[in-house]
């Protein structure tokens, strides 16, 4: 299924996902973080600046195919070393459960063993 189907399937709206995004984390997104939701372009360099967690939002909304976790680092905004893969994992699961509980049609994450529950 191609995103534009499943936008379409799931009646998806970025103008209306916005303020549930926002409610769901607890902050307001800025202008740049909106652009790059709806349309993949236009991420600022530098650290710090909530890069990764905007990239979160948008693999957990618009990844198609359920991710194992233990692949999910492999998804990875980039690479700074073993405890970044760590670290990228926990702020992933974090984001896309937050985004699940508000409602939002989130990537699925297989869970293939009891020792796999973040």
């Amino acid at each position: 299924m191609t995103q534009a189907e499943r936008d379409r399937n799931i009646g998806f709206n970025w103008e209306r996902a916005f303020p549930i995004i926002e409610d769901a984390l607890g902050f307001k997104l800025r202008a740049w973080q909106k652009h790059y939701l709806h349309t993949g372009q236009g991420m600022p360099n530098g650290r710090m600046n909530g890069r990764t967690t905007v990239y979160c939002i948008r693999l957990a909304l618009t990844y198609v195919k359920p991710i194992k976790i233990e692949d999910i680092g492999t998804h990875r905004d980039e690479e700074h070393g073993s405890q970044y893969v760590r670290w990228f994992r926990s702020r992933f699961l974090d984001i896309q459960h937050m985004l699940k509980r508000a409602g939002l049609p989130v990537v699925e994450i297989l869970r293939t063993g009891a020792g796999d529950t973040p």
